[in-house]
């Protein structure tokens, strides 16, 4: 059983951080969707994740393709910024003990 609360309050810490990470960053490279993975846990709905997100006042939406997933919008950028982000959040999550790590996706 997930501690919606504690992945609310991890997620926010998370984007403090990677907004912290990318003040003053040069946002060049390719236009891209890169955003933190969090995996479904079996018979998880994604609609309770995707719940922990948005109290945490992140933005984000449920993926269903290959496995069921939530995908957090890492803060600002759509370049090195935006993949610098996601990495700082992704590697702070998973120091809470929480399943996540960084998707990559290229425009």
């Amino acid at each position: 059983m997930r501690d919606y609360a504690k992945l609310a309050k991890n997620i926010l810490e998370a984007h403090k951080l990677a907004k912290d990470a990318i003040r003053g960053m040069s946002d060049g490279g390719t236009c891209n969707f890169d955003s933190v993975q969090l995996p479904c846990l079996p018979r998880e709905r994604g609609s309770k994740l995707l719940g922990a997100v948005h109290a945490a006042g992140c933005s984000g939406f449920c993926y269903t393709g290959r496995s069921r997933s939530v995908l957090i919008t890492p803060p600002g950028g759509q370049g090195a910024t935006r993949t610098k982000a996601a990495e700082v959040m992704a590697k702070h999550l998973q120091e809470c003990g929480h399943r996540a790590w960084t998707w990559y996706q290229m425009d």
